[in-house]
């Protein structure tokens, strides 16, 4: 009797999935979202405002019960704007010469807070920067980081690339905290191809203003790889050297001596940006007062340097189509209320993790999820799973395949396994090496805080191509249209690929949302060893 209940509700939450989430709401979602009227929906600007509200409607249509400030649905998030710069730089003394740098195309500050700051030390190599103790790997091992600055490489070991915590720690933010835990004034990290080199967004720059999130962090200041050669070269050290024994998942740091002074002189005002946070009452009385969160990041990088004619950066792939999935799944739940409550949350407060919208990596919406974690529309302990759907690759093609980072950490995964197979789809072996893009990590801050979270993002096995071109179809996105005004609404959008991604996090979300099993941790928790880190404190902006 129990298989079949099971085997009706699942074919009742595929009927669902089919009814709400299709290609024509998906397309109208993000065609409105991407649009040039939005001006790049950046967080403190009109355009982002006006996503905002466009999404409030949206769950207003929905039915869904507001869950923000003063009975809207609307969660404020003060912010830090850097609107210019009074001469930031980098210089770097080695044994074997002097490097100096400039913001521009080889050095991006960055950084947790905005305001003047001049952190100096000698410099030490921690090759990912990453502390995974589940997996038995610390690239800090034994490296004395008190009063120094650290330099880490973007990504991952592509050799451990099978072990989640390893996959978790890439997290630029994460590796800034864990390094900042140890006793470094600062974290500088080395760009890498696979993660497209320097971010080329707006000059626009943000970071909290005058609140923080236990753990959160963000690196301060990002360099080129030719600026990374140039250090090693003055440290006496071989580059490749170095870097290679990292790929390998050879925890390797090295004192590289000399001294680093980065110098930060933003001009910075204040803004503020939103989560917008919508709920779907639970309808069993014996689980409906636990919840689980759908969340995705809305905001853009708003208008920047012209490229090829065109200054607005409109996000099209990396946050429109993942925001207009969350829409397609709350809508789905508006009309169909699981037996937990199911809360939605479009966050906002910058397109990147840490202090830079755009500029600092990590997923769309990384800073309003800190916030919702610090002030939650609902109690932390009786949210019992948390599912990102962000990244948007799917919009070029449909995939046989899914992603599920964050899964294999908890029993979500066997609800993931279900979900995937109850959509014919599978679950991808595969994972693109030395990436943090949008899709590639589940959301940190929720694991932060102690509940198992997935990000559900698409595949690179795309039907009706050849093998391989998923994984060139990433990298060229990346490489050329990831942060610039080229990703944009294209005529060659395939709207049925979001679709099934989509509709797979809906049986996600509803199988998680009926049964009344919770979600437990397998093994420890991935991010216990970061508890009672130093929670960043950011002083007010100065207009």
């Amino acid at each position: 009797m129990l298989v079949h209940a099971l085997a009706l509700a699942a074919a009742q939450a595929v009927t669902e999935a089919y009814e709400f989430v299709n290609p024509d709401l998906i397309r109208a979602h993000v065609e409105y979202l991407a649009a040039d009227a939005l001006e790049g929906r950046a967080a403190g600007q009109r355009g982002g405002e006006l996503a905002a509200r466009y999404i409030a409607a949206q769950f207003r249509r929905f039915r869904l019960q507001p869950a923000g400030e003063n009975g809207t649905y609307f969660q404020e998030i003060p912010l830090a704007l850097a609107i210019g710069d009074e001469g930031s730089a980098l210089t770097y003394e080695g044994t074997k010469g002097t490097v100096r740098l400039g913001p521009g195309s080889a050095l991006l500050l960055g950084g947790a807070c905005l305001g003047a700051a001049i952190p100096e030390g000698p410099l030490t190599y921690v090759g990912y920067a990453i502390s995974a103790p589940r997996e038995e790997y610390d690239d800090l091992a034994g490296a004395d980081l008190n009063g120094k600055i650290a330099l880490a490489l973007w990504g991952y070991p592509p050799a451990l690339s099978e072990r989640p915590g390893v996959l978790l720690g890439a997290d630029p933010g994460l590796k800034a905290a864990t390094a900042r835990a140890r006793g470094a004034r600062a974290l500088v990290m080395v760009a890498s191809k696979a993660s497209s080199g320097l971010p080329r967004g707006g000059s626009t720059r943000v970071a909290p203003a005058a609140w923080a999130a236990p753990g959160w962090d963000a690196p301060d200041a990002i360099v080129s790889d030719s600026a990374f050669r140039a250090i090693a070269a003055a440290a006496e050290r071989n580059p490749d050297s170095l870097r290679a024994a990292a790929q390998r998942g050879e925890a390797a740091a090295a004192e590289l001596g000399g001294t680093l002074r980065l110098a930060k002189h933003p001009r910075s005002v204040t803004a503020r940006s939103w989560n917008v946070i919508g709920i779907a009452p639970g309808s069993d009385p014996r689980i409906r007062h636990e919840a689980i969160v759908f969340v995705a990041g809305y905001e853009s990088l708003g208008i920047g340097p012209r490229v090829n004619g065109d200054s607005i950066y409109n996000g099209a792939v990396s946050s429109a189509v993942g925001t207009a999935k969350l829409l397609a799944v709350a809508e789905a739940f508006g009309a169909h209320p699981g037996g937990r409550t199911v809360v939605f949350v479009a966050s906002g407060g910058g397109s990147a993790g840490g202090s830079a919208g755009g500029s600092v990596g990590g997923a769309p919406g990384h800073l309003g999820m800190w916030r919702y974690v610090t002030q939650p529309a609902w109690p932390l302990p009786l949210t019992v799973a948390a599912i990102g759907v962000d990244g948007g690759l799917d919009a070029f093609g449909l995939t046989q395949d899914v992603t599920a980072p964050g899964s294999e950490l908890s029993t979500v995964h066997e609800v993931v396994q279900r979900a995937a197979r109850i959509m014919a789809l599978r679950l991808a072996a595969e994972r693109p090496a030395d990436s943090t893009g949008p899709g590639d990590l589940p959301p940190l801050p929720f694991l932060m805080a102690g509940i198992p979270a997935v990000t559900v993002a698409p595949g690179v096995t795309f039907s009706g191509k050849p093998k391989g071109w998923g994984a060139e179809m990433r990298r060229r996105f990346f490489s050329q249209d990831y942060q610039r005004p080229s990703d944009d609404v294209r005529g060659d959008f395939e709207y049925r690929g979001p679709v099934a991604t989509a509709q797979a996090a809906y049986v996600l979300g509803r199988i998680l949302a009926d049964r009344a099993e919770k979600p437990t941790w397998v093994g420890e928790p991935p991010l216990g060893h970061m508890q009672g880190a130093p929670a960043v404190t950011c002083p007010a902006a100065t207009p």
